[in-house]
């Protein structure tokens, strides 16, 4: 397994932190596995608010996961942060 020296944070608009992933993409897919993104979640887009079925498609899980971070300000926040250890296999 590889070492591990950051973890990406994963914050919630109203809940504060909400998960812990190993990296960004990571993030995406277990806010979406764990139902905290489906395809009902509203964004402001466009000055609009849209759902992610709307703006993505059928194939929105997949192309939600390119989206850059400024998509989902306001609703969801990441940062890195350094682990003080090591997590080894």
């Amino acid at each position: 397994m590889e070492r591990i020296e950051k973890v990406t944070i994963i914050s919630e608009e109203n809940h504060g932190v909400i998960g812990v992933a190993v990296d960004y993409k990571s993030a995406i897919r277990w806010l979406i596995q764990t139902n905290w993104i489906n395809a009902g979640t509203d964004f402001w887009v466009d000055e609009k608010w849209q759902t992610v079925e709307q703006l993505f498609g059928e194939r929105w899980r997949e192309r939600l996961v390119e989206q850059d971070e400024e998509f989902f300000e306001g609703s969801f926040y990441f940062y890195e942060e350094d682990l003080i250890g090591a997590i080894y296999d």
